[in-house]
């Protein structure tokens, strides 16, 4: 309930704007683009709502809750200090307070990893470009990744995810990823706040552009011509 409270406590559409459109709201854990994400985004700021859920988890108004803070490091197109000072005017209106605790990031990498974290401003981005990239940490508590990180098992929603990365067509697989997502959505410890955009200008007469999120680097520039 409180994990549910914060996420109707923030304003994602002011947080999307501080971005100036370099981001897009997206707030379940696959990302826009690859195999299983449903567009679903089901939280917008209600703190009438928010405050309802705190009151009844026992939570009392005031409650202080301590969050790491990047110091050094970009949440994609804004900073991590500017994010994290936006959320924490966000919660106050649902009556938590957030105190920021701004650390270097590898100092911080060493406490999130060690469970030590309250709360924790991060990003991430998929190792490879499918959904299990995504499912299997942020949901297998054992493998000590982002689950752990955040102290938080559910064993049968990491069930869904090894049952989708193994499932043999794309459409038994989408909709193992949709039970997944659902559950994710409002049983996990994650309040995600936007997917970050890549802008390139190009010339009107150039040829054979390709962004491809799979390779390294992410342009070939062999490929490009003019016109």
């Amino acid at each position: 309930d409180v994990r549910e409270a914060i996420r109707y406590a923030i304003n994602y559409d002011e947080i999307i704007a501080l971005t100036a459109g370099d981001a897009k709201l997206v707030q379940e854990v696959i990302p826009d683009g690859f195999l299983g994400h449903t567009g679903q985004n089901p939280f917008k700021q209600d703190i009438a709502k928010a405050k309802e859920l705190l009151a009844k988890a026992g939570v009392k108004e005031g409650t202080e809750i301590e969050a790491l803070v990047p110091s050094n490091f970009p949440a994609g197109p804004i900073d991590f200090p500017t994010l994290a000072a936006k959320v924490q005017s966000d919660l106050e209106k649902a009556g938590l307070k957030l105190n920021l605790k701004q650390l270097q990031v590898s100092e911080l990498l060493n406490q999130y990893r060690a469970q030590e974290g309250q709360m924790t401003f991060i990003l991430w981005g998929p190792d490879y470009p499918d959904p299990d990239a995504n499912a299997t940490p942020f949901s297998n508590y054992d493998a000590k990744s982002i689950a752990y990180r955040n102290g938080w098992e559910n064993k049968d929603i990491f069930a869904l995810a090894q049952k989708a990365a193994s499932a043999t067509s794309d459409e038994e697989r989408v909709k193992t990823y949709a039970e997944f997502t659902e559950r994710m959505l409002h049983e996990g410890p994650y309040a995600v706040l936007y997917q970050p955009l890549r802008t390139y200008a190009l010339r009107s007469n150039i040829d054979g552009f390709i962004f491809d999120p799979a390779d390294t680097p992410s342009i070939t520039f062999a490929l490009i011509s003019k016109k």
